[in-house]
């Protein structure tokens, strides 16, 4: 239920999963909408009675001032990423625009493809469904489609493998610039040293490798500070290519220095 400033305008927030991957960083946006101050947040957690209380206590908090949460914008349709949406029976964010790749919610929405998949998976089918209609039928959801200036200073990239509609986002200000990889990566000690390892979860295998190698490669000749939803906190940092040219090293930004 703490969020920490680790760059300007941009809080960090770990969330807890019940799973092997046991946290998430989230990332909330100081925003402006129509003249109104508040925040955008980039996925949200898991939904359980722990993660609501967690999510109360970050918006009762002094460090949000009370403003409230604009927009969410969503990097994939897995349940630890859209599975926060709802609070119960109803929308965690009723007065939030929702923004996700097109093709992710044709492919996740769609009863057709939940039917058609294997009976392990349709579970994921059924959580996004139960995060996402809801915005639907309130008319909260924008979908965009590729490569895209969603927001000021936020452009939308699409990175799709892990699934059909996956999204980076990029933010640039003030000639900085932060990529918000989404689940591009999902463990640091396996997929630095080798980033041609995949996971169960791609539902493209082949493609998520390509669009982590590419990346990857990209990030470290640039020198991007990026965020990553898997690794320690602060879950921002810059690689390093290897002597070798093969692997990676991940280089956590020293938080000391943000504060």
């Amino acid at each position: 239920g703490e969020t920490l400033d680790v760059a300007p305008g941009v809080r960090w927030l770990r969330m807890g999963l019940p799973f092997a991957l046991d946290h998430i960083n989230l990332w909330l946006l100081r925003d402006e909408q129509d003249g109104r101050a508040g925040w955008t947040v980039v996925d949200c957690g898991i939904t359980t009675e722990s993660t609501r209380e967690a999510w109360e206590q970050v918006f009762a908090s002094p460090e949000l001032e009370g403003l409230p949460v604009l927009r969410v914008i969503v990097t994939h349709m897995h349940p630890d990423h859209v599975g926060g949406l709802m609070n119960g029976e109803q929308r965690a964010f009723p007065n939030a625009t929702l923004h996700i790749d097109k093709k992710d919610v044709d492919f996740w929405l769609s009863k057709a493809n939940m039917d058609a998949a294997p009976e392990g998976n349709k579970g994921f089918f059924q959580g996004a469904m139960a995060s996402v209609n809801p915005y639907v039928a309130a008319g909260k959801l924008k979908t965009f489609e590729g490569n895209t200036d969603l927001l000021p200073g936020i452009r939308a990239q699409a990175a799709n493998g892990h699934t059909p509609g996956h999204t980076v986002y990029t933010l640039e200000s003030q000639g900085q610039k932060l990529a918000l990889w989404g689940d591009l990566m999902h463990v640091a000690a396996v997929q630095f040293n080798d980033p041609s390892v995949t996971i169960a979860f791609d539902t493209d295998s082949k493609a998520a490798r390509t669009q982590r190698e590419r990346a990857f490669a990209d990030a470290a000749k640039n020198g991007t500070l990026v965020g990553v939803t898997h690794v320690s906190f602060p879950g921002l940092g810059r690689l390093v290519k290897t002597a070798d040219g093969k692997r990676y090293t991940w280089v956590p930004l020293n938080y000391m220095g943000l504060k």
